[in-house]
């Protein structure tokens, strides 16, 4: 009798000890499934800060980067509206922005001006080469003055992987080789990344060549 008794309290001990537990994950499992984050949706033009609103940029990446890629940084970015390309020559040309150039444009290579002759003589080339370029950003208006209060007219930021901004987990690379008749023009250029999660290292370079432009005949002026 005594062992009945002591067996028929232990199994109802261990049923409310389950049904407790089943209680306790039925409830939090409800509320799990009923507490949702609060969702806001606005279409107000107006819902931006006032550094978002005085930008004015176009960007040049990916698949639409390699269809205007040039022989220099000024007719690669030929095409952007209101952007044009100060041409002294094949691989000379320097970006122009609504009519201003020189020391009002400034051309950087990830955010770093690039520090040329080009900046006070516009038959000189720029030295950033087109070709490593991963993105391409033009921006204008007046969040142009983030850069230095000479920088007026626009900056043209060249986007570079040649300081990686996060690991390369194995290798990655592309090369071009091209020419041209016109100014015998001969170019070749390569680059690759390769690393783990742990380092990364970057290799570039690039070769060009270019002569005067050749046209039939005989060139006069009066």
């Amino acid at each position: 009798m005594f062992r009945q008794i002591v067996s028929g309290s232990l199994s109802l001990s261990l049923l409310t000890t389950a049904a407790g537990l089943w209680a306790d994950e039925q409830q939090d499992t409800d509320q799990h499934e009923h507490d949702l984050e609060k969702v806001v949706v606005t279409a107000s033009p107006l819902e931006t800060d006032a550094l978002e609103m005085t930008q004015s940029a176009a960007v040049l990446a990916d698949d639409a980067l390699k269809k205007e890629l040039a022989n220099s940084i000024g007719e690669t970015v030929n095409q952007v509206l209101g952007v044009q390309s100060s041409s002294f020559g094949p691989a000379v040309g320097r970006p122009v922005i609504r009519g201003l150039d020189g020391a009002r444009i400034d051309v950087l290579e990830n955010n770093i001006s690039s520090n040329d002759a080009s900046n006070v003589s516009a038959d000189h080339a720029v030295s950033i080469e087109p070709f490593l370029a991963d993105q391409v950003e033009v921006l204008r208006g007046p969040a142009t003055l983030l850069y230095g209060s000479d920088t007026i007219g626009g900056v043209v930021n060249v986007r570079t992987n040649r300081i990686p901004p996060e690991p390369v987990d194995g290798s990655r690379g592309a090369f071009q080789l091209q020419s041209d008749s016109v100014s015998d023009e001969r170019f070749g250029a390569a680059k690759i990344d390769f690393g783990n999660e742990r380092w990364t290292a970057h290799f570039d370079a690039f070769y060009r060549d270019t002569g005067d432009y050749d046209i039939p005949g005989f060139a006069e002026a009066e």
